[in-house]
C-alpha cells in the first residue's frame, strides 16, 4: 500500500469515528445519518494551544521567578564552577570529568557549556535555561495528553475540545507542583529535567508517527530524542519499555501486533540504545550499576527494596501534600525489615496488583501505573549508596499522579453535573479548580525556591526537617562557622558527632571549629579521633600536623606529615593501637595491609623495603578523644573566608 493509499484510509477511519455511536455501524434499516460539522480538538485545538502556553508562560514565571538569583549550591560547585570542560564550545565538553554530578551525561554537560559561552558563571542564564526546559516539558506533556484523548478509541469521551482542556490542566498543575521544583531551582539537577524533556519527545513523536502522514520523520526524531536522553541521565534506559506500552495500550491491539507495525522503529530504538552504552561512558555507569555496584549490594537488598517501598509512599504523600520538602535524606535508613516496612509494601503491592488488572481487562487508565512505575522503578531497584532517597525522582511520575486526580476530578464533576446542558457548567467549575489549585502550588513553589537562595538556608530547611541528617548538620555547622557564629556551629558538628560517632566528618567539622575557638587541646583531641576512625585520613593528619608543630612536638608532627603524603604508609581502617611498637607492629600492619609479614612456621619474610614498610603510630592517650570531625562542605564560602588551617602542599 503506497503512502497516499495509508493516508486515505486514515481519513476515512477519522471520519467513520466521528459518526454517532463512536464508529459503529447503524442498524439494519437505518442511515447513520449525516456526518456532524467538526467540532473535536482540531476545531478547538488552536485556541487552546494559545490559552494553555500561555498559562504555562505566566504561571512558570510566577512559581520560579525567584530562582534567577539563587546561587550555585552542593552539587553546582563542582560540576559547573570547577568544571573546566564547560569553558569552551569544542569536543571537550562532551567528555565531563569524574566525579561529579555530570559524569557520563554528556548532554547535560554541552548544555552548561553553551550558558557559559552566553554569560559566564552567571547563574541568570543557568537559571533561565532550567526554566525553559521545564516549560518545554509541560508543553510536550499538554501535547501528549491531548493527542492521546483525541484519539480515535478515545474520541467520544471528552467531546468538543474537553480533551485539550484536560490536558492543559494536567499540564499546568505538574508544571507549578513543588514537588518537580528541585530539578528546575536546583541547577545541576538540569539532569533530571532534561532526560525527561527527551523523555516525552520520545512518547510523542512516537504518537505522531503512528496517527500522522510522515511516520518516517518522526520516528526518526523519537530515536535521536533517546540517544539524547540516555546521554543526559541514565533513566531513560526505561524509555523503550514505556513506548511499547503506550503502542499497546493506545495503538495497537496486541504486543505482537505493535512490534509487527513498527518492526523498524522498534529494531533502531534497540540499536540506538546498544550504541549509546557501547560508544560512550553512559555504558561504564551501566556496567558499574549491573555488575560491580549491585553485586557487591546483594547483602541486604531485600532490605533495601523495602526501604524504596517506603520511599515511595513518601514521595505519593509529597505529591498530595507537598510540605515540607527536605531536599536531602541522608538520614534515610538504606535497609528495613519487613514488620518495619510492611504498610509501604501492601500500598506499593496493591498499586502493582492493580495496574495489571487494568492491563489484563484492557483498560487505559492503566497506562498511568505503567508510566507511575517505570518512572520510578530505575533508580529504585539499583542499590544507590549515596542516596537512597531523592524527592526530583519523582519528576516524571508525578506526571501520572496529576493525571489521574484530573481525570478523577473530570469524573465526578460528569457525575454531579451530568447531561450535555450542564457542559458548560461543568467547564467552568474544572478551570476554577484548577487556577485555584495552580495559584496555590505555585505558592509553595516559591516558598521551596527560597530553601535555595544560599547554602546556608537550604542545610537549615534540611536540619528543620530531617533533625538527624548528619549531612545537613554537618554542612550547616560550616556554613554558620563561616558567619561567625561559632557557639551554633559547635552546637551543630557535637549534635553531629552524637547522631553518628563513626563519623569522620564529623569529627573534622568539630576539630575546625574548637581550632577557631583557641581550644586546641580539644581540637587535637577531635583530629585523633577522626584518624582513629580512618588511619590514611590524610587532610585530618595535616591540619593535626599543624597543632602538634605549634605546640614543641615535632617528631610527631612530622610523621602525621608523611603520612598525609602517602597514605599507603598505613593500613586503611580501624584505629590505630596505642600500645603498638615499631619492631614488632611492622609485620602485623603489613600482614593486614597485605603487603608483607608472614606467619610464624611459614618461608621467611622478603627484604624489608623501607618505600613499603607501614608506618607505627607514636603512643596516644587513649582517653584525649571525646569529640569528632567531618572534611569541607560544598557550598559558596563568603568572601575573604579562610580555612581554619590551611593544609599545605605535599613537597615534591
Amino acid at each position: 500500500m503506497t503512502r497516499r493509499a495509508r493516508s486515505e484510509a486514515r481519513r476515512a477511519a477519522r471520519e467513520e469515528m466521528r459518526r454517532p455511536g463512536r464508529g459503529a455501524t447503524a442498524p439494519p434499516g437505518r442511515t447513520a445519518g449525516p456526518v456532524p460539522p467538526r467540532r473535536g480538538p482540531r476545531a478547538g485545538a488552536g485556541d487552546a494551544l494559545w490559552v494553555v502556553a500561555s498559562a504555562i508562560a505566566l504561571f512558570g514565571l510566577l512559581a520560579y521567578h525567584r530562582t534567577f538569583g539563587n546561587p550555585f549550591v552542593f552539587d553546582d560547585l563542582r560540576s559547573i564552577q570547577e568544571n573546566p570542560t564547560i569553558r569552551g564550545l569544542s569536543w571537550q565538553m562532551f567528555h565531563p570529568p569524574v566525579p561529579r554530578a555530570v559524569t557520563n551525561r554528556p548532554v547535560v554537560n554541552a548544555s552548561f557549556a553553551l550558558n557559559y559561552a552566553i554569560g559566564g558563571l552567571d547563574v541568570v542564564s543557568f537559571h533561565v535555561l532550567n526554566l525553559l526546559i521545564h516549560m518545554g516539558a509541560a508543553l510536550l506533556l499538554f501535547g501528549l495528553v491531548r493527542r492521546t484523548l483525541d484519539l480515535p478509541s478515545m474520541r467520544g469521551r471528552y467531546p468538543d475540545d474537553g480533551a485539550s482542556w484536560i490536558a492543559g490542566a494536567v499540564a499546568l498543575l505538574w508544571l507549578v507542583h513543588p514537588l518537580a521544583g528541585e530539578s528546575v531551582t536546583y541547577v545541576v539537577q538540569r539532569t533530571e529535567s532534561l532526560m525527561g524533556l527527551f523523555y516525552l519527545l520520545v512518547l510523542y513523536c512516537v504518537l505522531r508517527g503512528a496517527t500522522g502522514e510522515r511516520p518516517f520523520a518522526w520516528y526518526a526524531g523519537a530515536v535521536g530524542a533517546l540517544a539524547l536522553g540516555l546521554g543526559s541521565k541514565e533513566s531513560m534506559i526505561s524509555a523503550p519499555l514505556a513506548v511499547l506500552s503506550y503502542d499497546r495500550i493506545f495503538l495497537a491491539p496486541s504486543f505482537r501486533e505493535a512490534l509487527r507495525r513498527r518492526a523498524p522503529f522498534y529494531g533502531a530504538i534497540a540499536a540506538a540504545v546498544l550504541l549509546v552504552i557501547a560508544t560512550t561512558r553512559t555504558g561504564s555507569a551501566f556496567h558499574r550499576l549491573l555488575f560491580h555496584h549491585l553485586g557487591s549490594k546483594l547483602e541486604g537488598y531485600g532490605g533495601y527494596l523495602l526501604s524504596q517501598c517506603d520511599a515511595i509512599l513518601h514521595y505519593l504523600r509529597l505529591s498530595f501534600w507537598p510540605w515540607p520538602i527536605a531536599g536531602d535524606y541522608d538520614d534515610w535508613p538504606k535497609t528495613r525489615t519487613l514488620g518495619e516496612s510492611l504498610p509501604a509494601l501492601a500500598v506499593c503491592l496493591s498499586l502493582a496488583a492493580a495496574t495489571a488488572w487494568a492491563l489484563l481487562r484492557r483498560s487505559r487508565l492503566s497506562w498511568l501505573g505503567i508510566w507511575f512505575f517505570l518512572g520510578i522503578l530505575p533508580t529504585s531497584i539499583l542499590p544507590l549508596h549515596n542516596e537512597v532517597v531523592a524527592d526530583r525522582r519523582m519528576y516524571l511520575p508525578l506526571a501520572a499522579v496529576v493525571g489521574a486526580c484530573v481525570l478523577a476530578v473530570q469524573a465526578a464533576l460528569e457525575r454531579l453535573l451530568p447531561g450535555d446542558g450542564l457542559r458548560p457548567r461543568r467547564r467552568t467549575t474544572a478551570a476554577a479548580i484548577t487556577l485555584a489549585l495552580a495559584l496555590v502550588l505555585s505558592g509553595v513553589t516559591v516558598l521551596r525556591s527560597l530553601d535555595f537562595a544560599s547554602g546556608g538556608a537550604f542545610w537549615g530547611r534540611v536540619v528543620e526537617t530531617r533533625p538527624l541528617a548528619r549531612r545537613g548538620r554537618i554542612n550547616l555547622g560550616y556554613y554558620t562557622l563561616w558567619s561567625g557564629r561559632l557557639d551554633e556551629a559547635l552546637a551543630h558538628f557535637r549534635t553531629a558527632v552524637a547522631n553518628d560517632p563513626k563519623d569522620k566528618q564529623a569529627h573534622f567539622g568539630l576539630a575546625g571549629a574548637l581550632q577557631r575557638a583557641g581550644r586546641t587541646d580539644d581540637a587535637i583531641a577531635a583530629y585523633r579521633a577522626a584518624i582513629g576512625i580512618d588511619r590514611r585520613y590524610s587532610k585530618a593528619r595535616w591540619n593535626l600536623a599543624k597543632l602538634l608543630e605549634a605546640e614543641g612536638r615535632t617528631k610527631e608532627a612530622e610523621w602525621h606529615r608523611r603520612v598525609a603524603r602517602n597514605p599507603r604508609l598505613v593500613p586503611g581502617g580501624g584505629a590505630e593501637s596505642p600500645e603498638s611498637k615499631p619492631n614488632g607492629a611492622t609485620k602485623a600492619a603489613g600482614r593486614a595491609d597485605g603487603r608483607g609479614g608472614a606467619p610464624s612456621g611459614s618461608r621467611p619474610a622478603p627484604p624489608a623495603r623501607p618505600w613499603r614498610t607501614p608506618l607505627v603510630a607514636p603512643p596516644v592517650d587513649p582517653s584525649a578523644a571525646p569529640w569528632r570531625s567531618w572534611s569541607m562542605p560544598v557550598g559558596p564560602r563568603p568572601p575573604g573566608w579562610r580555612p581554619p588551617m590551611p593544609l599545605p602542599a605535599p613537597p615534591g
